[in-house]
């Protein structure tokens, strides 16, 4: 089947590098943006995003998604320092950020799921007129002007991030900011990985990005220039470490194992997977 033209730059000429679980893969020879060919149906996509997504392993201990979420919340602080400051959490699942920043800043959160969103209200009652549900890739968004929109591990699962920046960028500010955050496929643990990355789950993921096609989305594409951008690996706990082991080598870890480390005290320790495959960007929009 001929690849449709790449949907970061329009270019005709993609090259496949692989099949990940059922899906094929192609790099841009342009703009270099990785991405699957086939858009999933509005039921797989519901399917994806049932209950079950929120309440895997990553979301039982929030300890290590907390260290995170200060990792997000400094980078905001460096760039934005005035307190007050309207921020949108696009794709906010339960509302962990938002209940991280909310002293910091004035938040907004949006998710593509009616549980997390649930969730979310239930975890910051006092946002919860400022929590509503959203298809980023389908949803016009209400009109408030925002200083900052955050995409963390968000942009990834997008089938037109330029459709979706392009209306984030009418919702910002002058000089306001797009933050993300998400895996790197130009990262040495991506390029040896391949099919086996553990990142690379598609239909889940859609897209994916490196250095030159960020720059590209948000230099060529959109009014942004990139003035942050750095690598880094990922904190998670035991238990989730051993899971997406277990999803990408299931012959190499065993079913008694995964049980062994689903153990409450030994999967909740907190470990940090030095892979740098995790890229942080933020991108100011012009004045």
């Amino acid at each position: 089947m001929k690849p449709s033209p790449c949907r970061l730059c329009g270019n005709i000429d993609l090259i496949f590098l692989f099949s990940s679980k059922g899906f094929s893969l192609y790099r841009c020879s342009a703009c270099t943006y990785v991405q699957i060919n086939c858009k999933p149906s509005q039921e797989e996509i519901n399917d994806i995003y049932d209950t079950c997504y929120f309440i895997s392993n990553k979301y039982k201990d929030a300890s290590a998604l907390e260290l995170e979420n200060v990792r997000r919340l400094n980078l905001l602080k460096q760039l934005m320092p005035k307190k007050g400051a309207l921020v949108l959490d696009a794709g906010c699942a339960t509302g962990d950020f938002l209940h991280h920043a909310k002293n910091d800043y004035e938040m907004y959160g949006c998710d593509i799921s009616s549980f997390a969103v649930d969730l979310a209200r239930e975890k910051n009652p006092d946002l919860a007129d400022n929590i509503f549900i959203a298809n980023l890739d389908v949803d016009t968004l209400q009109s408030v002007k925002f200083d900052a929109i955050c995409l963390w591990d968000v942009i990834e699962h997008l089938w037109d991030p330029v459709s979706v920046c392009t209306s984030f960028a009418r919702l910002l500010k002058p000089g306001g900011y797009i933050f993300a955050s998400t895996p790197d496929i130009g990262s040495l643990t991506a390029r040896l990985m391949k099919s086996r990355w553990a990142f690379m789950t598609p239909p889940e993921h859609m897209g994916f990005f490196n250095a030159d096609s960020f720059a590209y989305l948000f230099g060529q594409n959109l009014p942004f220039s990139i003035v942050y951008r750095k690598a880094f690996g990922k904190w998670t706990n035991l238990g989730f470490l051993v899971y997406k082991l277990k999803r990408i080598f299931p012959a190499i870890v065993p079913n008694h194992v995964n049980r062994i480390f689903n153990r409450p005290a030994i999967s909740k320790i907190r470990v940090y997977v030095p892979t740098h495959d995790i890229q942080y960007i933020a991108a100011r929009k012009s004045t």
